[in-house]
């Protein structure tokens, strides 16, 4: 009878990584190959396996792990834990108080507005849909990028007053957030949602790591370092970020989140900030009332970084899986 080498397996890291990923995407949906993997409305366990896969956990509290392979997972709503694995992985929470990490490679981990409107910097009250932003209560995620040059990328979104969207819509049915944002005559007319109070639990400047913020008039207020132990040494930092219009505008040094750094204490040329706009929906009436998209299809809204088309993908995976 033949005897299987199991010395052969553990021996080397990689390999045992693979047999064991392998095995998990069985159990849970994936393969060897390169899978395109769909959660549902319940809680979520979803392996990919080997290969570069595609995996979108939709609503719910999933786990989802990429195994090896350059990985796209998407957490939708709900509060997620995505693991990349090894390989150059992206990694998107979505709304909720998401974990991701990165694992073994050069990653993408991506923290999108999830806390909604902000308080008006300008007077201290003003919240125009301050009933969807008390309902959004799960916003802190955690970042860990893992071995390699990885990339923490936080990414927020343009929202505005309904009747100052409906000025800005397309021929197509979806909005023209540029213009929006210039829509200043009220304080929020338009703003940008925010991204809540994240962590990233290990940046290293030696192995590559970086942190990009890109949001419309979006500046790093400050960046403090702060003793978490009482010894005497600062051993993390804080990033507040604000929105800065120069002194006017409809959200004027608006507060749009912090990221607590720890690590490296984080100085500002580990950080890159872009003033893009993105939306915070793609068309009007498509939301059922609500100001925001949760990308439960994997799909990221508005041109922001690759969410790829996943449910295309998946609808043509599984006619063929089913022919």
């Amino acid at each position: 009878m033949a005897r299987f080498n199991w010395a052969w397996l553990f021996a080397n890291d990689s390999r045992f990584e693979d047999f064991l990923n392998d095995f998990l995407a069985q159990v849970a949906g994936g393969t060897a190959g390169h899978d395109h993997l769909n959660g549902t409305t319940t809680n979520n366990t979803l392996y990919s396996g080997a290969s570069a896969d595609a995996v979108s956990g939709m609503a719910g509290n999933d786990m989802l792990n990429g195994g090896t392979g350059d990985d796209k997972l998407w957490g939708g709503s709900g509060n997620d834990n995505l693991s990349g694995g090894s390989g150059a992985d992206l990694l998107v929470g979505g709304f909720g108080a998401d974990v991701m990490n990165g694992g073994r490679g050069n990653d993408t981990l991506l923290s999108r507005s999830d806390s909604g409107e902000m308080v008006a910097a300008q007077d201290g009250t003003t919240l125009i849909f301050a009933d969807e932003a008390a309902g959004l209560t799960a916003v802190n995620d955690t970042l860990t990028g893992g071995a390699g040059g990885d990339k923490f990328r936080f990414e927020l979104n343009v929202n505005a007053k309904e009747e100052i969207v409906a000025k800005h819509v397309n021929d197509d049915g979806t909005i023209d957030w540029v213009g929006v944002t210039g829509e200043n005559n009220d304080v929020h007319d338009h703003w940008v949602d925010g991204i809540g109070n994240d962590v990233i639990r290990d940046f290293n400047r030696s192995q590559g790591d970086k942190i990009e913020i890109s949001a419309h008039t979006g500046e790093v207020q400050s960046i403090k370092h702060l003793d978490s132990n009482g010894d005497g040494r600062n051993d993390y930092s804080v990033i507040t970020v604000i929105s800065q219009q120069g002194a006017a505008g409809a959200h004027d040094e608006d507060l749009l989140g912090t990221i607590t750094v720890y690590g490296n204490l984080v100085n500002q040329n580990d950080i890159n900030v872009t003033q893009t706009v993105y939306g915070a929906y793609e068309k009007v009436g498509e939301l059922g009332g609500a100001h925001f998209e949760i990308e439960d299809d994997g799909v990221l809204p508005n041109g922001g970084s690759d969410g790829g088309h996943h449910d295309q993908m998946t609808a043509m995976a599984n006619m063929m899986a089913n022919a």
